[in-house]
């Protein structure tokens, strides 16, 4: 269901921005394309709404984490000098303080 939804909202985002894309040299559809373009706006809103509950802060942190450690890995063993790599860690929240 997760990738269902995440699949959908991407989508459905994707979709949104094409028709902003292709309506934006033309202002004088926009009056038409109002209508269309709010309730698609408000289906993307609620597929990320959906997206949010199904997304487990806690792993994309660790994910994070893990990212940084294998970036200053690899620069380690490139023989570059060792980077900000517990300032980046430092800057990670701890808790669930942010939201998709």
């Amino acid at each position: 269901m997760r990738e269902r939804v995440f699949e959908e909202w991407r989508g459905a985002g994707a979709g949104l921005h094409r028709a902003r894309r292709l309506l934006s040299p033309f202002g004088f559809l926009a009056p038409w394309a109002a209508n269309a373009m709010e309730q698609q706006g408000a289906h993307v809103a609620r597929l990320q709404r959906q997206a949010r509950k199904l997304v487990c802060t806690d792993d994309v942190l660790e994910y994070a984490r893990g990212l940084v450690s294998s970036w200053a890995e690899a620069a380690k063993a490139a023989g570059h000098a060792e980077g900000p790599e517990e300032e980046l860690l430092a800057r990670l929240p701890e808790q669930r303080e942010w939201a998709l």
